[in-house]
């Protein structure tokens, strides 16, 4: 269920695309908050005379502060060099980029907040629980059931967010059932919640790789035009990069962020495509390892399925890490484009 505890940072799409209002945080990939797609005209309610009596979701965890690779490896970067730059850097004589003279980094405690669940991603995984409990009266447990079951790798944000989700679910009774964590300890062998920890030949950099050739032609006419705004801070494709970023994470802490208005919808959809592609090679069709790592998770899900009345639980709910989804999607088959055009040229349904 979409939390609107931040203003929507809406722009112009351009001519292309007519009267269409352009929300930035809708195209942040992964950063992005929660919101509903666009279901317009589709009833997700069963057909007529059909009922649900088992269902199994697979969840990604509730918004971060902050993930722990995009803050050392991009953000952090950027922060030490605006704090180099503030003696010899007029930031006030730029129009877009004038708050940075004050500005403030949203990421206060880093050992508090790196790869820790927001107080928004509380809130998403709570209240999904309750509305998964109007969703399915009929598949929700007694109150005298305690062997309920909801799954989540021991992360700090999966496992939080799967014991948010668990309070929702139950109006905060923590007695009815219980939260399995799952460990994420290499050793586990085909783990169903993160089974790239226990593959010694995924590489999680593969999909940076190609993607980071894009970034370097996206980010040429962004550098540029800052350049000329900001003579002296001679910004970078990571500097870019770090700043679209923090207009996501900057929203989630604060509740906006003036980083969202320096960028064109075309700029966005640039940076959404960048990740486009990192998933595509990192997690999807263009990694030969992304339906083999998916499939723990469907044979395991299938069985408890198979097998609902025998441990007499119809809601499974997995709760697990943003590259597990598209590991799933891989292995079913699903939105499989793979058309390549190159790093040059933008593919509309390129998937993931």
């Amino acid at each position: 269920c979409a939390i609107d505890l931040h203003s929507p940072w809406t722009m112009s799409a351009g001519s292309t695309y007519g009267s269409y209002k352009f929300n930035v945080l809708h195209h942040l990939t992964g950063i992005s908050p929660y919101f509903e797609s666009n279901s317009e005209g589709l009833n997700p309610d069963p057909p007529q005379d059909c009922t649900i009596d088992r269902v199994a979701y697979l969840l990604r965890h509730g918004a971060l502060y902050v993930n722990e690779y995009d803050y050392v490896s991009i953000i952090e970067p950027f922060l030490q060099r605006l704090k180099n730059a503030s003696n010899y850097v007029k930031f006030s004589e730029s129009t877009d980029l004038s708050f940075l003279t004050h500005w403030t980094s949203p990421v206060s405690n880093s050992r508090e907040q790196i790869a820790k669940l927001s107080k928004l991603g509380y809130l998403e995984a709570f209240s999904l629980g309750t509305r998964l409990a109007y969703r399915y009266p009929n598949l929700m447990p007694t109150a005298k059931d305690t062997s309920f079951k909801v799954w989540g790798s021991n992360a700090n944000r999966t496992k939080h967010s799967a014991e948010a989700l668990f309070a929702g679910l139950f109006a905060g009774h923590e007695t009815i059932g219980k939260m399995v964590n799952v460990s994420e300890n290499s050793d586990r062998g085909a783990d169903t919640l993160t089974p790239t920890r226990s593959c010694p030949n995924f590489d999680v950099s593969k999909g940076t790789r190609q993607a980071d050739v894009w970034l370097k032609n996206y980010a040429v006419p962004i550098i540029a035009r800052l350049n000329a705004k900001v003579p002296g801070f001679h910004f970078s494709a990571h500097d870019v990069m770090a700043m679209q970023e923090l207009c996501g994470y900057e929203t989630i802490i604060r509740g906006s962020s003036l980083f969202c208005g320096i960028f064109t919808s075309e700029e966005w959809l640039s940076f959404e495509y960048y990740f486009d592609i990192k998933y595509y090679y990192e997690l999807g069709y263009g990694n030969d390892l992304s339906p083999t790592l998916g499939m723990p998770w469907l044979v395991a899900t299938s069985d408890l399925l198979a097998h609902a009345k025998a441990n007499n639980q119809r809601l499974y709910i997995s709760v697990a890490h943003r590259q597990i989804p598209p590991l799933i999607l891989t292995a079913l088959g699903l939105f499989n484009d793979s058309e390549y055009l190159g790093t040059s040229n933008v593919n509309p349904v390129l998937p993931l």
